[in-house]
């Protein structure tokens, strides 16, 4: 099964969480509140099909599928950045491809002149 509407907000938000693994920090870090991102996290969860956390009052911690999936998604975060800098630039002409050639033709009949004083 694809994820195909996963929320990029979402994937953020464990990846700092993941981060900091505390809960009040990753909320200021995003600047949004505790409650919003305990419901992204468990929203994530529910669309992943795993528990990628282990927290209790005072602990956060990753489990196995949790590490795994922090990996994959901080990929996804900084390739998706990539791809919009990438088409950024593409748009406003700072990349692509620029080709040009000369064959030996182009210099045929051009002579060295040399001033004898």
């Amino acid at each position: 099964m694809m994820a195909r509407g996963m929320d990029f907000r979402a994937l953020e938000c464990f990846v700092v969480l993941a981060e900091e693994l505390h809960f009040r920090r990753a909320a200021e870090r995003l600047n949004m509140t505790q409650p919003s991102l305990s419901a992204r996290v468990k929203a994530l969860e529910e669309e992943v099909g795993a528990v990628p956390l282990e927290r209790d009052r005072r602990n956060v911690r990753l489990t196995a599928a949790g590490e795994i999936f922090r990996d994959y998604a901080s990929s996804a975060m900084v390739r998706t950045e990539e791809a919009v800098m990438s088409a950024r630039r593409a748009a406003a002409g700072q990349s692509g491809q620029l080709r040009f050639g000369f064959t030996g033709l182009t210099t045929y009949g051009v002579s060295t002149v040399s001033s004898c004083v």
